[in-house]
């Protein structure tokens, strides 16, 4: 279903899109929707099965580097046109410009999240822009399928604009794979570019051991995967293989691979074991020399409870904009009184997220 997303026209849109939800497919909500909490924050509704959806947008609400140069695309930018009849805002050949309408979907959505005083928003209008049926939300998909997908929809959509390298900015670094010929001694280099760094989860027990697994440890290429070596007339040689990180980006996201194949039985299986990350880390080990910022500060966190083919998603985001508002636990009972109802919690110590 994911790899069907915004095929037909780019993440564009109609000339004349006027941002209608799919009624005739979705079920409206009829009753008046509940105000904010005391938090002041506001949740997605779940269209049946879109927690993966909904972790996913309440991150990049809170993202301000992604969020605010969204909001300061104009209708202009966006070919949004206010008067179908106006001809100054269609091209001289006759063809009509189509509106972004993802981009439309994302700033509405967000903009009623931030201002719309209810508990709960519908993301129906957005998912409708990705051109999704109402069978469709009801599919449990994985997170980071649906983010390197939408990131990919969102570039698309905004080329010709003055976001248009948004994504890159913000999420895209690089590597540099090296191999070196142990016969001619030569160093091959390869670069390759990144939005995210997918880590191994089985045998490493936090992220550090899974980074130095990736970009200190050298691979040996012997006996029967020796390296073809271009300088040395393609002869098979013994070479050794090693990468380095050579562009970090301002935001930089680890998906943990925790499902893997089982070759006995052939089953898909999740591997749940404990794995530990820290609030803050220098990655400076893991990158060139030439690569000077290397810190990172704990930011958001999408978790999966279940299996790998049924579960919930959810995440821990760091509010840096202060959006919410933090409650304080109630006092704690006298042995004398207990309160037949406890009151949720929600930590202000930032570490906690």
């Amino acid at each position: 279903m994911l790899q069907g997303l915004f095929d037909d026209d780019g993440g564009d849109g109609e000339p004349y899109y006027q941002g209608t939800a799919n009624t005739g497919s979705k079920s409206t909500v009829e009753k008046p929707l509940s105000p904010r909490n005391e938090t002041n924050l506001c949740g997605l509704q779940n269209q049946g099965a879109t927690c993966y959806l909904n972790a996913l947008i309440q991150t990049l609400l809170f993202t301000p580097e992604f969020r605010e140069p969204l909001f300061r695309l104009s209708a202009k930018d966006l070919n949004l046109l206010s008067n179908s009849n106006d001809s100054s805002q269609t091209p001289s050949s006759g063809s009509t410009l189509k509106v972004r309408k993802i981009i439309v979907e994302l700033q509405r959505l967000f903009a009623e999240m931030l201002l719309l005083n209810q508990q709960a928003c519908s993301s129906i209008r957005l998912t409708d822009s990705f051109g999704w049926q109402s069978n469709e939300t009801f599919d449990h998909q994985d997170v980071h399928e649906l983010n390197r997908l939408l990131f990919d929809a969102i570039q698309k959509s905004l080329q010709g604009t003055k976001q248009s390298n948004l994504i890159h900015s913000c999420y895209e670094g690089s590597t540099i794979n090296y191999t070196q010929c142990k016969q001619c001694q030569k160093v091959f280099k390869r670069i390759e570019d990144y939005q995210d760094l997918p880590l191994v989860v089985q045998d490493s027990p936090n992220l550090h051991t899974s980074l130095a697994n990736m970009f200190t440890l050298h691979e040996h290429l012997i006996g029967d995967n020796q390296y073809r070596c271009s300088s040395c007339a393609n002869m098979l040689c013994d070479a050794e293989k090693w990468a380095k990180i050579s562009k970090l980006p301002p935001i930089l996201t680890f998906p943990l691979q925790r499902f893997v194949y089982d070759i006995k039985t052939g089953n898909r299986l999740k591997k749940t074991t404990r794995y530990e990350f820290p609030f803050d880390i220098d990655l400076k080990e893991f990158c060139e020399d030439s690569v000077i910022e290397t810190n990172y500060e704990l930011f958001a966190v999408v978790i999966h409870k279940g299996t790998c083919y049924s579960g919930h998603y959810y995440g821990y985001i760091k509010d840096i904009d202060h959006i919410g508002c933090w409650i304080c636990p109630p006092p704690p009972s006298s042995p004398a009184v207990r309160h037949s109802h406890s009151r949720g919690r929600f930590k202000s110590d930032e570490k906690s997220i």
